[in-house]
This record gives structure tokens, sequence and C-alpha cells, in this order.
């Protein structure tokens, strides 16, 4: 099966999971980093998070799709206007295209900082392993921004 079928796979099942979730709340931004692009999520306590972007590292470019599943804890505090500062942890796999295809896994590990207005702001460390077309250690990382629709 080609890479783009099974992407197109991916991106529906994340559809079909994130429509059953039920009032949920709905948050778009962007990430800088390794991808930057347009972030999605649904979810603030448990998340689902997709991720399409552009990679410029090592001196290549090319397209990745990620999807995430975030477990967030607690919050570790509170000051005005700051509603909270939540840490994540979850489990991730992620696409990339240029002249060739591949595909890795990631454990997503970050802090949210959530704003009495709906925005929030956060910083993310994935390290994880390509598994296609070699394996081999790999780390993406980010500085995001959202905005949530409740």
């Amino acid at each position: 099966m080609k890479l783009s079928n099974r992407l197109t796979m991916v991106v529906a099942a994340a559809v079909v999971t994130c429509s059953s979730v039920a009032q949920a709340e709905f948050g778009i931004g962007a990430n800088l980093g390794a991808p930057s692009g347009l972030n999605i999520r649904v979810g603030q306590q448990k998340s689902l998070e997709g991720i399409l972007g552009w990679n410029f590292s090592n001196g290549k470019e090319h397209v990745e799709l990620v999807g995430n599943i975030l477990f967030h804890g607690r919050s570790l505090g509170r000051e005005s206007p700051i509603t909270g500062f939540f840490p994540y942890a979850g489990a991730g796999l992620g696409f990339w295209s240029d002249h060739s295809q591949g595909a890795w896994i990631q454990v997503p590990l970050g802090l949210d900082i959530r704003f009495t207005v709906p925005l929030e702001v956060g910083l993310h460390v994935d390290p994880g392993m390509d598994i296609v077309p070699e394996t081999k250690f790999t780390v993406h990382w980010g500085l995001g921004i959202r905005y949530w629709f409740r």
C-alpha cells in the first residue's frame, strides 16, 4: 500500500475519532519548530493532536504530518492572567515526504500554559525513532500557540 493511501486512512481515522468526542474543546494554531505549520487539538485533558507542516532540518525540506494522543497532568500552579501550567505526555506517529517517504514513532513531552482568554502557549520535545526507510533516533520539537473554541 502506498504511503499516500496509508496517510489518507490515518487522517480519516483521526477525523472519525475526533467527531465522536461529544462537546469537546477545539483548538487551532501554529507550531514553530520541527515541523513548523498548522496545529489542531481536540480536548484539553485527553487530547488528539494533528500537526501538518514543513521541516527544514539537516538542509532538507519536507512535508510532515503528525498525529498524537496526549494525556495532561494537573496544573503546576497559576498566576493571573495564567490559569495553569499543564504538563503532558503521550504517543504519536508521523509521516514525512519529499522525494521519498518515511515514518516515525514518538513520545511527545510538553508543557501548556493556559490563560484567562481562550489562548494557550505550549512547548514540546518529542523524542522518537524513525522506522521507515531506516531505523534511527530522532527528535522533533516546537513552540506553539493555539486559540480555543468552546
